[in-house]
């Protein structure tokens, strides 16, 4: 009796000491991955508030170089106001380019005014963004934690199942050795039995609704992810087409206003060189004219020349002529006998000797 008793004391012992083994284990794994969570999650929230700090960073000194812009542009107003009040009577000119200067400080202040709104939306944009993706991804571990919570506690239902059959078990056996229960008893534990094998059924099958629910929803974020990465292959093709396709238009823009370029330099030197060869043409003409013109000149005063030089010859003849006809008469008046003749007929043949070369020289000069 006492050996039965410290046999059922052990292995109550050591049922106990394995549960324990395993609570310890399971245990250990929780804070294992509830560490992990937590170190994520501490990893996730630093990076969360690097970023929030840099952001600020970075609107604190877009503030400051606006108020440096603004300061700037007050102190210089205010700096020409003073000029403008100091030398006063400029004229109408001064306060229409006052009036341009401010509408012109107005526009820039409106444009910085839209790029801080603008900059602000994308902020709140990807702060939103940000938002709902750690509001997925706590989703995603609250999801991760209730199917592991399910499959432990699946895991505590079997294992309190393995450990009743094991007790069942045992006081079957301890009954039959004591031999102890009757056809009643057999048949009150068979019902039991039928109904903890039937109950054991429909935990198998809710585990394993369960299981084929967790594989689905695994299935489910698998697709999503994979939905999420072609979209984002889809955004960076996209993005890449967008930009090859404005560099190719850029390139095509650059190349057209090249061409047109250097078609309106060709053009303009090829104007420059029919203007040249136009001023060119006009120019020999005119050489070729004034040399026509001063060639008829020359021709027309040589014609001149040559009338008059003609004209003065033939004057001169006709006064030698009369002349030696005066002299001829003079001669035989006087009748110095043959020296007389012989002068006379010398005059005559010197006449005739002129009268011929003079002749000769009309003849070469028509």
């Amino acid at each position: 009796m006492r050996e039965r008793k410290d046999r059922e004391r052990k292995k109550r012992e050591e049922r106990e000491r394995a549960k324990r083994g395993e609570r310890e284990i399971e245990e250990r794994e929780s804070r294992k991955q509830r560490g992990k969570r937590v170190g994520e999650k501490e990893k996730v929230e630093r990076r969360e508030r690097k970023r929030e700090r840099r952001e600020e960073k970075e609107r604190r000194e877009s503030w400051r170089g606006e108020r440096d812009i603004e300061q700037k542009e007050r102190e210089e107003r205010e700096g020409k106001q003073k000029g403008e009040i100091v030398g006063r009577g400029t004229g109408r000119r001064s306060g229409q380019e006052e009036k341009v200067r401010e509408r012109e400080r107005e526009r820039e202040e409106k444009e910085l005014g839209r790029e801080r709104k603008r900059k602000e939306r994308e902020r709140e944009k990807k702060r939103e963004e940000r938002e709902r993706e750690r509001e997925r991804e706590r989703e995603s571990r609250e999801r991760k934690r209730e199917r592991e919570r399910e499959k432990r506690e699946e895991r505590e239902g079997e294992e309190r199942e393995k450990g009743r059959e094991r007790d069942i078990k045992e006081r079957e056996k301890k009954r039959e050795r004591e031999g102890r229960g009757g056809e009643k008893g057999r048949e009150r534990k068979r019902e039991k039995e039928i109904k903890r094998r039937e109950g054991r059924g429909e935990r198998k099958e809710r585990g394993e609704r369960r299981r084929e629910r967790e594989k689905e929803e695994e299935r489910e974020e698998e697709r999503e992810e994979r939905e999420k990465g072609r979209e984002r292959k889809r955004e960076r093709r996209e993005k890449r087409e967008r930009e090859r396709r404005e560099r190719r238009e850029r390139e095509k823009e650059k190349e057209r206003k090249e061409r047109e370029r250097v078609r309106r330099g060709r053009e303009k030197r090829e104007e420059g060189e029919e203007k040249r060869e136009g001023e060119e043409r006009g120019k020999e003409k005119e050489r070729k004219e004034e040399r026509e013109g001063e060639e008829r000149e020359r021709r027309e005063r040589k014609k001149i020349k040559e009338k008059e030089k003609r004209e003065r010859r033939k004057s001169e003849r006709e006064q030698e002529r009369e002349q030696r006809e005066k002299e001829g008469e003079r001669e035989r008046k006087k009748g110095k006998g043959e020296e007389g003749r012989k002068r006379g007929r010398e005059g005559r043949q010197r006449e005739r000797d002129r009268g011929k070369k003079g002749g000769e020289s009309e003849e070469d000069e028509g």
